[in-house]
């Protein structure tokens, strides 16, 4: 799937991807079910690659999602 972002919608998208993942890390060190935290971080990591990938692709224009 392909979506089309502004350099603005790019912005956006990047605090709010930025907001959740400062969020998630604090749960991340909070939690002590093993198997929860796994999937915090399986999570968090799906988010961080996408969160650089939007900020790779907005150097060009817009932006590709």
């Amino acid at each position: 799937m392909m979506l089309a972002v502004t350099d603005e919608e790019a912005r956006a998208l990047d605090e709010v991807l930025d907001a959740r993942l400062r969020e998630m890390r604090g749960e991340i060190a909070r939690t002590d079910d093993r198997a929860y935290r796994s999937d915090l971080r399986d999570r968090y990591d799906h988010l961080e690659r996408l969160r650089l990938r939007l900020k790779q692709a907005s150097i060009g224009g817009e932006v590709y999602v």
